[in-house]
């Protein structure tokens, strides 16, 4: 997966220090491209759903193996996505939410 470099602001390194600027690398998501290999997982994956069967899918790093699953499952990318509401009825405070979300009093 292709990276992009986002050089951080900070005073330049001296000469002779050996250090280099300090840089972050952000993933940048690449558009899907179905392949032979994809048609396979496909195929594979159908399979397994309707005869019920567990199946293991394995290869060499970097091949395509999650993005296929990923791609045929349709799973949508939740990192965007925030809690509407905290697990457990917990407020950010602290305090205590009824089942509507709203605080009770006695909390």
């Amino acid at each position: 997966m292709a990276t992009k470099r986002i050089r951080l602001p900070g005073p330049p390194p001296t000469e002779g220090s050996g250090s280099t600027p300090l840089t972050i690398e952000f993933l940048v998501e690449q558009p899907f491209l179905a392949t032979r290999e994809h048609a396979r997982f496909v195929e594979f994956a159908e399979a397994c759903a309707h005869y019920r069967y567990i199946g293991v899918c394995h290869g060499r790093p970097g091949v395509g193996k999650t993005r296929s699953a990923r791609e045929f499952s349709s799973f949508p990318d939740l990192g965007e996505y925030a809690a509407l509401r905290p697990i457990g009825g917990h407020s950010v405070d602290g305090t205590l939410n009824n089942a509507k979300g709203e605080q009770s009093a006695n909390a």
